[in-house]
């Protein structure tokens, strides 16, 4: 079995893995001042059977963590990254500025998302074109003020 090797080297066991979502979901049930009696019902399921995934006896399908990020109103970055950071930076720094601006991205209506995403294509090509630089003289002019 394949499994991307995080910068350190050191490859979480898969029953870690699980562990660490589950620590993951129950923080996130946590910082909502939600307990598991109030959460359980509204995912369906009775609070025992609610227990069984925050305590790692039972495994998360993907549809069920869809359903909870639904009901807690999270991102599936907020419950996934916690558990295999290296997934979203092979640093700190670089994981929480990513993390940072997949949350900012979220508000933006779509036409905000357009134009940071002609911006993001700009950096990309001039970073490619080995014309020198960061890529942000050409892209500078879509950060004009009144953009």
């Amino acid at each position: 079995m394949y499994r991307l090797p995080p910068p350190d080297g050191r490859i979480t066991l898969s029953a870690a893995l699980e562990e660490n979502i589950c620590a993951s979901i129950r923080e996130a049930r946590e910082r909502r001042n939600l307990s598991r009696s109030k959460l359980a019902p509204l995912l369906g399921l009775s609070e025992a059977v609610y227990a069984r995934y925050e305590t790692s006896v039972s495994r998360l399908t993907v549809g069920r963590l869809i359903h909870l990020c639904e009901v807690l109103g999270a991102s599936p970055e907020e419950l996934l990254a916690p558990a295999a950071l290296y997934l979203w930076g092979e640093n700190q720094t670089k994981v929480d500025l990513l993390l940072a601006c997949i949350d900012k991205l979220r508000a933006f209506d779509d036409e905000i998302l357009q134009d940071v995403f002609s911006l993001l294509n700009r950096l990309g090509e001039t970073g490619r074109s080995g014309r020198g630089g960061n890529g942000a003289a050409s892209a500078a002019p879509l950060l004009a003020p009144g953009r």
